[in-house]
């Protein structure tokens, strides 16, 4: 993955404020990735 696809992944991670929302986006992203889609 480019430095800026990963920077996206974590950004989304690491921006979450509660817990629920970071295992939303984890899920989201884990989605994402075994799709082999980018970010967004």
């Amino acid at each position: 993955m480019p430095p800026s696809v990963r920077k996206t992944y974590a950004r989304a991670y690491y921006d979450a404020k509660t817990d629920a929302t970071r295992e939303k986006h984890l899920a989201w992203m884990l989605d994402r990735l075994d799709r082999n889609l980018k970010p967004m």
